[in-house]
């Protein structure tokens, strides 16, 4: 529990340093070299997937349960001397270096950025909220829809696949059209999505319980299941 507060607290401190850094390298392709940030985040759900589907697929539960959800944050170690390598070697940003040194940058932020804040607040918890649900729905295709494991999480590879390959096409895109327009948009479908998605799960859940309660005549072919899932994941 300890080490899990203490990943989320480093991610998330390090999600907008991180992005901003990659943006003020370039200023006039902000938006391609921050995409690389998403484009990450793309990675790491990709290889999140395989090690679900592998793992899942040749351990018991017992082996997982007793050490194999270890694996994972084992291999999630090896990020920590590229960490540190990052840290002492990479030289601030040339935008950062002609900036105006403050002595109350926090009191500044408040004062001055009031519209940004809010509008970088709610970008963020956006994005969140749709990346908690890719997390979640294997979960849930488990517990309540009755995949197995694997097959959880292996519709959740596409996912992670597009958001890697295609974050660096819309960044490309945003810096010669309208990003404010961009981010509208995209908002606007990502919450319909999250919306339909929730929707569609749910009545899957309460037909395969439907099914399970009826004769056999009402019951619905296991394969209905695993095809929504993979739809709503």
């Amino acid at each position: 529990m300890l080490a899990r507060l203490i990943q989320g607290f480093s991610a998330g401190g390090e999600f907008g340093s991180a992005t901003a850094f990659l943006a003020e390298h370039v200023p006039g392709r902000r938006g391609f070299f921050a995409s690389w940030q998403v484009a990450s985040q793309g990675l790491t759900t990709l290889l999140a997937a395989i090690f679900g589907v592998v793992l899942t697929g040749n351990l018991s539960p017992e082996q997982m349960s007793s050490w194999g959800w270890r694996v994972p944050f084992i291999f999630g170690l090896l990020i920590g001397p590229v960490a540190y390598y990052i840290r002492t070697r990479l030289d601030e940003t040339p935008e950062f270096l002609a900036s105006a040194p403050t002595t109350t940058p926090l009191r500044d932020t408040f004062a001055l950025n009031k519209e940004r804040l809010l509008i970088a607040i709610g970008t963020v918890v956006l994005g969140t909220v749709a990346t908690y649900l890719v997390l979640f729905m294997p979960t849930y295709a488990i517990r309540q829809l009755g995949l197995a494991p694997s097959v959880a999480f292996a519709a959740i590879l596409p996912t992670g696949a597009i958001q890697m390959v295609l974050s660096q096409f819309v960044g490309h895109f945003s810096d010669t059209h309208d990003r404010t327009r961009i981010m509208l948009i995209s908002a606007v479908l990502l919450l319909r999505v999250d919306l339909s998605a929730i929707h569609v799960a749910r009545r899957a859940s309460d037909l395969r319980h439907a099914a399970g309660r009826s004769s056999g005549a009402r019951r619905v072919d296991d394969r209905v299941f695993r095809g929504v899932a993979r739809v709503v994941i």
